[in-house]
């Protein structure tokens, strides 16, 4: 008897042995399937070395088939679960939202990109340059464009390609990447560096730019000292002094106001990284420095720019403004009056908001003005303005009162003198720098025939080429008052017309506006 039980355990552990055996086998065998099946798919959250930056690269047409074809399967969806009910207003509710839910996608598509459909990426490394650094504008941004939080559409033709403009979104955030400068000028600063570094002895001796611009002159206080600015700066990157504003009046005050910004008052190194990139965003194009000074000391004027975000290498990212101010010359009356009158609050607040320092702004044109979805006017491009130390208008003597009207040839004969002295005659701005009401009326608002073919300050290709002005169809009840006033504006026949004219002007574009308020 204990022999035959003996038997039968022993018979049900071989049994179960054997069963686990089968089990393991089985199971084994299902893993290597699976294996053999994700080898042979490609994983798409992965780079691979045909796409080491995880960049799709389908085509436009597979593309667009992928995309109709699950927009199809996702309405097969919705219909095969609308028909498990009974109510049939279900299913017509159901298919309602989904083509709302796609109108909606699409209304929202063609506000962002009117004329081109807008195709985001990853930017590759070589893009961004950030091997230059420090002779770059920085790199706050860098971790965020190599994880894939910032993409930019660098491939559609028609946006600002060629100006090295690049719109694109970060965290949800509509964005703008910019170079700020051409190819020919990043080459020439490369080449100055390599050129002016102790570290290479012989001329033939290979250059690393982030290496050799710490043993360059860029990367030295003496750099930052005012005269150098004023007077050699320029000779870095650029081809004439006209091409770098910023320099012409900058004084010891501004550039420790920019020595705060950058982080250099807090050690006296005679070297640093952090003044090699100063200077590249100083000599280069000084936008990136300006959203930063503006911000951090002249926050009265923070409004008239986009929201600077940060940097990565040779490339600044900014807030996407809005819509140009060429789209709105065909606007309302009542809209176009207010643009107009903020244009006017914008040249008194640069010349009057903030008590230490008066900008001025030489490009008037169309393209350099945007509209904020709330109906703002912001400047695009700050690489044409001046920045002049008040402390030193207050010190200065002044010059008496303007004797003749000042056009065109008494503002060019004054701006040459300004290049010709190295800035020396900056105190006196502020009697030349109703240049910006002239520039304001005749390039932005005016649509007066008696002054479209003056077309001050324009290249010869451009005088016949006269644009409408916002300032168009004036209401009955204005005129002839209003054109009148923008014509002295334009053209000043005594002294201080232009002054008086634009000041009246704003007055009633105020007046305007408030009645329409009440």
């Amino acid at each position: 008897m204990r022999t035959f039980r003996l038997r039968r355990k022993l018979t049900h552990l071989i049994g179960l042995l054997l069963c686990c055996f089968l089990a393991i086998q089985f199971i084994s065998v299902s893993l290597g399937s699976y294996e053999r099946e994700v080898k042979d798919s490609p994983n798409l959250a992965l780079p691979t070395s045909l796409d080491p930056w995880n960049i799709e690269t389908r085509g436009e047409g597979e593309g667009r088939k992928n995309v109709g074809r699950d927009l199809n399967l996702f309405r097969a969806g919705l219909l095969e679960q609308a028909r498990s009910y009974e109510d049939k207003n279900l299913i017509s509710e159901t298919l309602e939202v989904s083509k709302k839910d796609e109108h909606i996608e699409s209304l929202q598509a063609s506000k962002r990109a009117p004329s081109t459909m807008r195709r985001f990426s990853r930017v590759p490394p070589a893009a961004l340059q950030e091997e230059t650094c420090p002779g770059c504008y920085g790199t706050s941004l860098c971790d965020k464009f190599y994880a894939g939080n910032i993409t930019l559409d660098m491939e559609t033709v028609g946006l600002t390609k060629e100006k090295g403009v690049f719109y694109g979104e970060m965290d949800g955030q509509k964005i703008v990447g910019k170079y700020l400068a051409n190819q020919q000028e990043f080459k020439r600063l490369d080449h100055f560096i390599c050129q002016n570094s102790s570290r290479r002895v012989q001329p033939n001796q290979p250059c690393d730019v982030s290496w050799d611009v710490l043993h360059s002159h860029l990367a030295k206080r003496a750099a930052l000292d005012v005269r150098y600015i004023r007077n050699d700066l320029h000779k870095v990157a650029q081809k004439e002094a006209s091409s770098l504003s910023i320099a012409l009046c900058a004084s010891d005050r501004f550039m420790g106001e920019l020595k705060e910004v950058y982080g250099l008052s807090r050690w006296n190194r005679e070297t640093s990284p952090e003044v090699a990139t100063l200077m590249t965003s100083l000599l280069l194009n000084p936008e990136g420095l300006l959203l930063k000074f503006f911000e951090q000391k002249v926050p009265e004027l923070q409004k008239y720019f986009p929201a600077y975000l940060g940097e990565c290498g040779r490339m600044i990212v900014v807030a996407e403004a809005g819509v140009p101010l060429s789209e709105y010359r065909n606007a309302s009356w009542d809209i176009r009056a207010d643009l107009a009158r903020q244009i006017f609050q914008m040249i008194h607040d640069f010349q009057h908001a903030s008590p230490d320092w008066m900008v001025i702004l030489a490009d008037f044109s169309f393209d350099n003005f945007a509209v904020t979805p709330d109906r703002r006017i912001q400047l695009l491009d700050l690489e044409d303005i001046s920045i002049v130390d008040k402390q030193e208008i207050a010190s200065a003597k002044k010059l008496p009162p303007f004797k003749e009207p000042c056009n065109e040839e008494c503002f060019v004969t004054f701006v040459s003198n300004l290049y010709q002295s190295g800035g020396k005659d900056c105190a006196h701005v502020p009697m030349y720098s109703q240049i910006m009401l002239l520039h304001a009326c005749h390039r932005l608002l005016s649509d007066l025939e008696s002054t479209k073919y003056l077309r001050f300050f324009y290249p010869e290709s451009e005088k016949q080429k006269p644009k409408v002005g916002l300032l168009h169809d004036i209401p009955d009840v204005l005129e002839p008052n209003l054109s009148n006033l923008l014509f002295n504006c334009v053209f000043e026949s005594i002294p201080g017309q232009r002054r008086q004219s634009a000041n009246i002007i704003k007055r009633l574009l105020e007046a305007i506006g408030r009645h329409l308020t009440q």
